[in-house]
């Protein structure tokens, strides 16, 4: 059983990878344990078919984790586009999240162009 909440960190991208790992240092101190999963089609893995590219399959694929570890809540820090990701996993997954972090990201990526005009 896990004391403390367990952190995952979803990286930015599309198409980036996790080679920026100081993002999650310190968060063994405030959390049971860190997890960096990677999305599909990001880093050195497959591109695959670009119809899949949406935000509700990554936030499945991180809520499919979460389950296969048998853990009931998870903490997700989402950085860029990997904030995307954790805002679709809130929207579709409220009861299996017990804290949200967003970092360098957007309300939307939709928005995004207004966000940036606005900054």
């Amino acid at each position: 059983m896990v004391d403390r909440p367990v952190l995952f960190v979803l990286h930015g991208g599309p198409g980036a990878d996790h080679s920026f790992p100081e993002t999650a240092d310190g968060a063994a101190d405030r959390f049971g344990s860190a997890g960096l999963p990677g999305s599909p089609g990001a880093g050195r893995s497959e591109r695959g078919d670009a119809s899949e590219w949406t935000l509700a399959n990554p936030a499945a694929d991180v809520d499919a984790l979460r389950q296969y570890l048998g853990l009931e809540r998870i903490v997700l820090f989402g950085t860029s586009y990997g904030g995307f990701v954790s805002q679709q996993f809130a929207l579709d997954f409220p009861d299996s999240l017990s804290g949200l972090i967003l970092c360098s990201t957007a309300p939307s990526y939709r928005n995004l162009a207004d966000t940036q005009r606005l900054v």
